[in-house]
């Protein structure tokens, strides 16, 4: 029993971080060996001395379920013991809750020991709500990641006291200690589901108030890049006027030149020329926020020298609104460059753009120099908070749409596919 009950929990833990909260395993073998080495030793003590020393066997014992995860998944390790030390006191309170109620069944339920049928019932319960998320393709890392480190040590503290007080109840007289005993951890294991519940709503509180800032930034955004387009395309009127204005005296030096019979100086003078025409190219798509978006990054492009190739153009009348279209193409572009930037030797990030039927198709392909980690089909970065947000406007933005982002990494290439509906 010793050694099924183990298995069950340590079979609790990795569908809790792996499926449930999506933490994939780290790919270095050496901590993986560790976290193995960690588990023979815990069944060991466990076998060999748990009934001698059963309390200093089962702190040791849960110390290193506590520091499995952290040498077995890849994450923030505050985050992994904190949710790790979560984990193990809420179990324990259900696990109290649920030996109560045991008592009151049928002996024919006492097949196996108590600690199994908890554990059992524990690894039912997260794998519904895994495959209630998966099939919503919702993934809680980044969300995790992102939590108040307050609010997870908050959530530490309540559990504590509601594991050590054993909740509040009262009692008639005349009830036995053992209905009491019951009805006490039960009452416990209501409160601490309270307690989370309460610190889940805070917690979603505060990132969709995170979530409306970055949407309002998002906004400031395509406006100021609709004000610098306009500004660019006046700058550039006003060059290509200088331009034809001088335009005859270019032509009377070309002919000098070839009525000199300088052929080399002639050719010379028009390649320069030529120079000069291409600064007032700039791209067009048929759509002004897009044109906005890519003629920056063009300008930036230039310093950095990155180039910037756009294949296709924009249907002319679309319903797409003009912020979401903002939203999805300003953060595939800045995720883009900023990947493109990192990068060393020829730099380009090729746009393309086709329309079938009612659908808009966004293509963007850039080349990386870190390998992107896509967990349920949503890139993980290393980067600050707003990329991440960034990223999951963009899914929302798609999916309101009525179509999808994808993001593929195929060598040091990353593709963005962007589908939307338009008409």
């Amino acid at each position: 029993m010793i050694i099924l009950n183990g298995i069950l929990q340590l079979s609790c833990i990795y569908v809790l971080f792996s499926f449930l909260f999506g933490y994939s395993l780290r790919k270095n073998r050496v901590a993986i060996l560790a976290g193995i080495l960690l588990i023979g030793i815990s069944f060991f003590i466990r076998v060999c001395f748990g009934s001698d020393n059963y309390f200093i066997v089962l702190f040791i014992s849960n110390a290193i379920i506590l520091i499995l995860p952290l040498l077995v998944f890849s994450g923030k390790p505050s985050i992994l013991l904190i949710v790790g030390l979560n984990y193990k006191l809420l179990t324990t309170i259900v696990h109290s809750a649920l030996g109560s109620v045991q008592c009151q069944l049928p002996k024919v339920f006492n097949i196996l020991s108590s600690g199994c049928r908890s554990y059992l019932v524990i690894l039912f319960i997260i794998s519904i709500i895994s495959i209630i998320l998966y099939r919503h393709k919702v993934c809680l890392r980044e969300p995790l990641e992102e939590s108040n480190i307050g609010l997870l040590l908050l959530l530490m503290l309540g559990l504590v006291i509601i594991k050590w007080t054993g909740g509040v109840i009262t009692t008639d007289a005349g009830e036995n200690i053992d209905e009491l005993f019951w009805k006490s951890n039960l009452f416990s294991a209501l409160l601490a589901a309270f307690l989370l519940i309460v610190i889940a709503l805070s917690q979603i509180m505060i990132i969709q108030k995170r979530n409306l800032a970055i949407a309002n930034k998002l906004n400031e955004r395509c406006i100021d890049e609709q004000i610098t387009q306009y500004q660019l395309l006046q700058q550039k009127d006003e060059e290509l006027r200088a331009f034809k204005h001088d335009y005859k005296a270019h032509m009377t030096i070309v002919n000098s030149f070839l009525h000199n019979e300088d052929i080399k100086s002639a050719i010379r003078y028009v390649e320069q020329i030529g120079e000069i025409e291409d600064q007032f190219h700039v791209i067009s798509t048929n759509n002004l926020i897009v044109d906005a978006i890519l003629n920056q990054y063009k300008e930036l492009g230039k310093s950095e020298g990155i180039d910037i190739h756009v294949i296709g153009s924009l249907p002319k009348i679309m319903k797409l609104k003009e912020s979401d279209l903002c939203g999805l193409f300003s953060n595939a572009m800045s995720n883009a460059f900023e990947a493109t930037v990192k990068c060393v030797g020829k730099r380009n990030i090729e746009v393309e753009f086709l329309n079938n039927g009612d659908y808009l198709f966004i293509n963007i392909k850039n080349p990386t120099s870190l390998k992107m980690e896509i967990v349920r089909g949503v890139p993980i970065t290393t980067k600050d908070i707003s990329h991440g947000i960034g990223t999951k406007n963009m899914i929302k933005i798609a999916e309101k749409n009525k179509g999808k982002v994808i993001w593929e990494n195929i060598g040091n290439t990353v593709i963005t596919r962007i589908r939307v509906q338009y008409k």
